[in-house]
């Protein structure tokens, strides 16, 4: 099933992240693809924060790389 979110900030992106995260069950795999600065590692970060419960930081692997 593909479903399309339009968001209109990072918050927003995080917010949605966070609501997604509550449907994941352990062993589920989430693809991410979309070009350099689409959101992909702000979609990541909530959703890792919502699993840790804030207790991990999710980095861009790109920023890492180009640093």
């Amino acid at each position: 099933m593909i479903e399309i979110y339009d968001s209109n900030s990072t918050n927003d992106t995080i917010k949605f992240a966070k609501s997604f995260a509550k449907t994941l069950s352990v062993g589920d795999i989430v693809l991410l693809d979309g070009d350099l600065g689409a959101g992909k590692t702000v979609f990541s970060k909530g959703i890792v924060n919502a699993l840790s419960k804030g207790k991990i930081n999710a980095v861009s692997p790109t920023f890492v790389l180009v640093n």
